[in-house]
């Protein structure tokens, strides 16, 4: 019985695509038709053509001609375009019909593996599956369920669990506080790359001009003073805006409009915080070191007002996240060097006779023969003038006259390139106290920390700062009066 169905089945597809074929011809069969009679028709139309053409005069045969023409062809090109555009719409209708069969024969195929029903029951109408999903108490719109993912790989299985666990991530670091990141972002726009580099590349006029070398807080200012003073003579000079203005800071000089070849009482002075590989050559150069704790605390009372609103960075918080971050540049444009490099790059030179090495705390000890030393250096001897550069050089008359040296030149050009404030800064000076203190405004624990770098970058030569400023004065004869 069940034969005999599949049988009957078989024969009904087999009608069911004889009828689809036949329709096929029949398609065709009136496609060709179609285009017989639009050929027809043209070949008509051009007949008639060629008989008005013989009725024409002989004088006017010739334009009459080349003006038809041009008719004709544009005639010919709309009825190939139709042509086309039909056959197109056929072959779209053929392809349409196509898929909707492709469609629905695989959703007979679904359906008929999901009523247990044998392959070969895909020869049956779509009524009659129909009728046995419904006969099934299935609703009409029955689909079945996708198959189910195979499973994995065995094998794979066993590679994957013979594999170490991945190693786990590093703690993210912690997030800068909002101040110190913005603090950074100001500081690289606050010298700009051209002037940097200008600054760099300057070439001395000659082997007697000075270049104070620091690092920042270090005593750069007070040097400034000193020299300056020293060239002025007796009479000493105050008729300077601010410090920078007569003394010259070499990486900034081209952003706030300063010409370093612009003339100079002798010996030509200028300022920088370039460590000793990237300072300029073929001169004189002045370094003054200074006890790393304090100058961590002077740079941060620095910036504080300037850079940061008060109070809103803490002392410990800056030396962490932002002092201590300075290390070794690799070149001119990536930073300044941490106090540590810097003043190691000048102790080894320390002997050079072209490099006269300082102790900021030296000066604090015993600035009339400090100054004597400086004004030997510098070619500025004479008793009468150092007398008058140390009266000149005092804390107490530094700071009563504290505009002289408040950056007032860099912060007018620069502020607003940094997205400070405008008057961000004016008015506090950097002449303080002038003391030493070993950082006490620090805590211990960044006290340790400053001590730890240190040891990373000097400690093969002193165990601490207070142990190398020994030593060196002790090997060059120096000491307190």
């Amino acid at each position: 019985m069940a034969s005999n169905e599949r049988e009957a089945a078989r024969e009904a597809a087999l009608a069911a695509e004889q009828d689809a074929e036949r329709a096929a011809q029949a398609a065709r069969a009136a496609e060709d038709s179609l285009l017989a009679e639009l050929d027809a028709e043209d070949a008509a139309k051009k007949g008639k053509k060629k008989k008005k053409k013989k009725k024409k005069a002989s004088g006017k045969k010739g334009a009459a001609e080349e003006q038809a023409e041009p008719d004709d062809w544009r005639t010919d090109f709309q009825r190939y375009e139709q042509s086309e555009m039909m056959r197109g719409v056929e072959q779209r209708k053929r392809q349409r019909n196509l898929e909707e069969a492709a469609r629905v024969m695989a959703a007979h195929e679904q359906k008929i593996a999901a009523l247990g029903l044998p392959p070969d029951a895909l020869a049956e109408t779509a009524e009659d599956i129909e009728a046995q999903i419904a006969a099934l108490g299935l609703p009409p719109d029955f689909s079945p369920a996708p198959s189910p993912a195979p499973a994995p790989d065995a094998f794979l299985q066993s590679l994957l669990a013979d594999l170490p666990p991945p190693p786990a991530l590093p703690p993210a670091p912690p997030p800068e506080p909002p101040s110190i990141a913005s603090l950074k972002v100001s500081l690289k726009l606050f010298i700009t790359a051209e002037s940097r580099l200008s600054g760099a590349g300057y070439v001395p006029l000659s082997s007697d001009e000075v270049i104070i070398s620091t690092s920042p807080k270090s005593g750069t200012t007070w040097l400034q003073q000193i020299c300056h003073q020293l060239r002025a003579g007796p009479a000493g000079d105050e008729a300077f805006d601010e410090i920078s203005q007569v003394v010259p800071w070499l990486e900034i000089a081209m952003d706030q409009g300063q010409d370093l070849l612009a003339p100079q009482p002798h010996p030509r002075l200028f300022k920088t915080h370039l460590y000793r590989p990237h300072c300029p050559a073929g001169c004189k150069q002045i370094c003054v070191v200074r006890e790393p704790r304090d100058v961590a605390l002077s740079f941060y009372r620095f910036f504080e007002g300037w850079f940061f609103p008060a109070g809103t960075i803490s002392a410990d918080v800056f030396v962490r996240e932002f002092w201590l971050q300075r290390g070794q540049p690799a070149d001119v444009l990536h930073g300044t060097a941490s106090v540590f490099h810097h003043l190691r790059s000048y102790y080894l030179v320390r002997d050079d006779p072209d490099v006269l090495y300082l102790h900021y705390e030296d000066l604090l000890d015993d600035l009339p023969y400090c100054v004597g030393r400086i004004a030997s250096f510098i070619g500025a001897e004479g008793a009468e003038r150092e007398e008058a550069a140390v009266s000149r050089s005092t804390f107490a008359y530094m700071k009563e006259r504290g505009d002289l040296f408040d950056e007032r030149l860099s912060k007018i050009a620069r502020n607003e390139a940094c997205g400070l404030p405008k008057d961000a800064g004016m008015g506090a000076s950097k002449v303080r106290a002038g003391k030493a203190g070993g950082g006490g405004g620090l805590s211990e624990e960044l006290r340790g920390m400053i001590d730890d770098g240190w040891r990373d970058v000097m400690g093969d030569v002193a165990g601490s700062y207070a142990e190398l400023r020994e030593m060196v004065n002790e090997e060059r004869g120096w000491g307190r009066k």
